[in-house]
């Protein structure tokens, strides 16, 4: 068994500095081989090791891909980093399989960022210790700074390293020095808090912001991000949509007075679409959808050419309202808008595919969850959906593996536990 010895200790290389190293010496074995592995994966090896992106051609692309930062208005979720945590270990599984078992040493794994260690549990739960074997060693970690590549850590969602360096770099840099980036790294640490479930601490900031901050559109941005903590708290007993009410007409009063007619109807659209969340927060989803209808006139009419993301965010949350107030008709044509001006992105896929399953469309929605699959690094969801339609067809077998398999992905995902409950008492496995 070959054994090497990687350094974890996040100061060298941020999030998923364990992962680049690991593939360093792997996807070029991979390549020389022509297995064809790192095609597979491009997308998790491209997010963990940017320096092999030159040999890893991006295969699976979405339409954030070709469009400035300015214009990528969907930041990851914090579960994305545990879809390519998988992803990675199958990637590692199936290359050691062709080339032999390996034993890695990993030290400093106490200093590592949490992608590393999160995907040290998955490799450790996930692979056969006879196939890759991972043992912690010493610790001595760096004394160095923390890496602050903040637009990788936002594009990837790399949410943990963006609050940690954020903001050591906030500390370290006074508002007057450079009120622009200032106010624009706030924004991003913020909302990275708000993504790893600190919210008291994002409204902190934006509190603290507020006393220094006087642009209008930021301070829009603050009064927008205030009210979503208030109706997306992870705690639903800390949600208060009549606060919030307040917080984002405050956003859509300063937003509708900005003079250039381009950036109000991004900014604007924007708070409507945000407000609209706030309305159905309320129980009052004919609103919002008047709301996100005004959000998508803006964008229509004025940002020609431009912001094609908040477009089709903004179809895809219409045609959620339309489900939801009784037109699935109307609401499976706006999913069909969104997918096609993105068909690289997986997310409406699976919400398509979920109203076209409610809709009694098995066939229809076994495509959508499919293509989540073929789409997305690996997506637990995707696989428990596909359950459920294989044991209403009665391929109980089919239905038992798709589950094994979303619990071998995520095992907190616990509705799996209880549908799998559910088959082995359909087959009288009561024992299991």
């Amino acid at each position: 068994m070959n054994t090497i010895v990687i350094d974890a200790d996040r100061r060298l290389g941020g999030p998923y500095t364990f992962a680049a190293a690991l593939l360093g010496r792997l996807v070029p074995e991979a390549l020389e081989s022509g297995s064809g592995l790192p095609a597979a994966y491009d997308i998790e090896i491209r997010a963990a090791a940017p320096a092999l992106r030159p040999l890893v051609p991006a295969r699976r692309r979405s339409l954030a891909d070709a469009l400035p930062r300015s214009q990528r208005v969907l930041v990851p979720g914090a579960r994305r980093t545990l879809r390519l945590a998988n992803g990675l270990a199958e990637f590692v599984r199936d290359h050691l399989a062709r080339t032999g078992p390996l034993a890695v040493t990993v030290t400093n794994l106490a200093e590592a960022d949490p992608t590393d260690a999160e995907l040290v549990a998955v490799l450790r739960r996930r692979l056969d210790p006879a196939l890759l074997r991972v043992e912690e060693g010493p610790s001595a970690p760096s004394a160095g700074p923390l890496p602050e590549d903040f637009g990788r850590y936002r594009d990837e969602g790399f949410h943990h390293a963006m609050t940690e360096s954020g903001l050591a770099r906030l500390r370290a840099t006074a508002y007057e020095d450079d009120p622009g980036g200032w106010e624009r790294l706030l924004q991003q640490v913020a909302g990275a808090l708000e993504a790893v479930e600190r919210e008291d601490e994002a409204r902190a900031l934006y509190d603290e912001a507020r006393r220094l901050v006087t642009d209008p559109r930021h301070r829009a941005t603050m009064a927008y991000a205030t009210a979503m903590i208030l109706v997306r708290h992870h705690d639903p007993a800390r949600r208060d949509p009549e606060e919030a009410l307040a917080w984002v007409n405050e956003a859509v009063t300063i937003t509708s007075l900005l003079p250039d007619p381009r950036e109000r109807a991004f900014h604007l659209g924007f708070d409507l679409n945000g407000k609209a969340l706030v309305e159905v927060r309320r129980g009052r989803a004919e609103a919002a959808m008047e709301l996100v209808q005004q959000a998508l006139h803006l964008a229509e009419t004025d940002l020609a050419g431009e912001h094609p993301i908040h477009r089709l965010v903004l179809y895809a949350n219409r045609a959620q309202l339309l489900a939801m107030t009784g037109r699935p008709e109307e609401a499976l044509a706006d999913y069909g808008r969104a997918i096609a001006a993105d068909p690289g992105y997986p997310d409406y896929y699976l919400d398509r595919g979920n109203l076209l399953h409610r809709l009694g469309r098995p066939a229809e929605a076994l495509a959508d969850y499919e293509a989540v699959m073929r789409l997305s690094p690996p997506f637990p969801e995707a696989y428990y959906n596909r359950s459920e339609l294989r044991y209403a067809a009665g391929d109980l077998a089919g239905a038992r593996a798709d589950l094994d398999h979303t619990l071998e992905l995520d095992p907190a995902f616990a509705p799996a536990y209880v549908n799998r409950a559910g088959i082995h008492a359909a087959t009288g496995a009561y024992a299991l």
